[in-house]
């Protein structure tokens, strides 16, 4: 298993990689959250057809591709339009329910 860094960096990659490809438009290339989900949705679809259909020597490094791909794009729907911080209760609250056994 790759480590968050590892993770954060790939990312950090393809965020590049997209502002390289659409650079500045008369948009800006911001795009709203529909927007966003749609994009992100089609990416999905294209992995669970991969998935689906294709050898998985083939399917795995695809999909892999295409998980990056997502990741970026939920980034970069942050940057333009809000982040949504996790309320550090929440992991307090997390930890409780799963000691719990819930």
């Amino acid at each position: 298993m790759e480590d968050m860094q590892t993770a954060f960096d790939a990312l950090k990659e393809e965020r590049d990689y997209q502002d390289a490809l659409w650079g500045p438009t008369e948009t800006r290339g911001d795009h709203n959250n529909l927007e966003m989900l749609t994009y992100i949705r089609s990416y999905a679809e294209q992995g669970l057809e991969a998935l689906s259909r294709k050898a998985d020597v083939v399917a795995q490094p695809e999909s892999q591709h295409i998980m990056r791909k997502i990741g970026a794009l939920a980034v970069a729907a942050m940057q333009q339009n809000g982040v949504v911080r996790r309320d550090s209760t929440d992991i307090d609250r997390a930890e409780e329910r799963r000691a719990q056994g819930k």
